[in-house]
């Protein structure tokens, strides 16, 4: 999601929301970050070919779906968004649909994909706007598809101490009344869990950071089965898995 004002008035300072994140080795944290997001996701996709990424900015996770040999669809009401992952995904020579659309008004048929993935979505949405996006993925995915998005709403923590003002819309829901709104929409059987431990710290030091954090993860792997599982208190975001009746 983007400052949509700032990015018109100042486009160059948003050149780096403009490159793939797609890495087999991180060298910055949001690289790291969304490679462990994606090891994450494709445990759930194992089995799954048809892949929708909502809200999908650059389409990360969706890249590493579709060098995955996924059928992967990315959608995103920022034109700009998507233009950014049709580059991606040419320069990396993958295919994958890419459509502008409004998550709460999807334009595909009922039953079209096996799994909706989304990560830092929901938190921008008003609450009703919210809701009519989790009816559309009840909707749009095939029985017993599912729905995992990753949120990161506002909320106070100890990552407040290493972040700095954003001006986005973030809503302060609690992972509770995500799973709510998810049994609202129709789905079966919901959970939830918080995620990432790591605090994004100032870029001047990328590599470090990223080095740091994957020792760490190494680390927590020896005795956890997902080691970037968290708690309220340290967390970045929470995970929402929904799955269709």
């Amino acid at each position: 999601m983007w400052d949509m004002e700032a990015l018109h008035e100042h486009p160059s300072e948003f050149r780096w929301q403009e490159t793939s994140l797609v890495t087999d080795r991180p060298r910055t944290q949001r690289e790291f970050f969304f490679r462990k997001y994606y090891d994450f996701f494709r445990k759930l996709g194992e089995g799954h070919q048809n892949i929708l990424e909502v809200g999908c900015g650059r389409c990360t996770i969706g890249q590493y779906f579709a060098r995955d040999g996924k059928e992967v669809t990315c959608s995103d009401i920022n034109p700009h968004a998507i233009e950014i992952a049709k580059e991606n995904f040419s320069r990396a020579g993958l295919y994958g649909v890419m459509v502008k659309a409004d998550a709460a008004h999807l334009p595909f048929a009922d039953g079209s994909f096996d799994l909706s993935i989304s990560v830092g979505l929901l938190e921008h949405l008003e609450r009703d706007d919210m809701r009519q996006c989790l009816r559309e993925q009840y909707r749009v995915l095939k029985p017993n598809g599912m729905l995992a998005f990753i949120n990161v709403p506002q909320k106070f923590s100890i990552q407040t101490l290493f972040q700095k003002h954003d001006h986005y819309h973030r809503e302060r829901l609690a992972p509770e009344d995500y799973a709510r709104a998810c049994r609202e929409a129709g789905f079966g059987r919901v959970e939830w869990f918080y995620i990432n431990p790591f605090p994004l710290m100032e870029t001047r030091h990328e590599l470090f950071w990223a080095r740091v954090y994957q020792t760490v993860y190494r680390m927590r792997s020896w005795f956890m089965a997902y080691p970037m599982k968290s708690n309220r208190v340290v967390s970045q975001a929470h995970v929402l898995l929904a799955v269709k009746r």
